[in-house]
């Protein structure tokens, strides 16, 4: 879980090994240096925000799934009866 299942790494945003001090370091450089990759990953990660977690979507997806348990629950409770 965590951030890999959020960030495809060189698409919209750069992945890093927590323990990898260096690495970090030579990833800023590569944001400081290259002002289009800056916008291409600023880019892709405002789609990726908006397609997979705007809070419209959620909210959306949260009240298809309580619809969704409320009518299997009412469904048993119905055939008990």
């Amino acid at each position: 879980g965590g951030v890999v299942e959020v960030v495809t790494n060189e698409v919209d945003g750069l992945l890093i090994d927590r323990e990898d001090a260096g690495m970090l370091a030579e990833q800023i450089g590569r944001l400081i240096a290259d002002a289009d990759l800056r916008r291409r990953l600023g880019a892709a990660g405002r789609r990726t925000y908006e397609t997979r977690f705007h809070i419209d979507r959620m909210l959306d997806e949260s009240e298809a799934y309580y619809r969704k348990v409320a009518a299997v629950g009412a469904a048993r409770a119905e055939a008990r009866t």
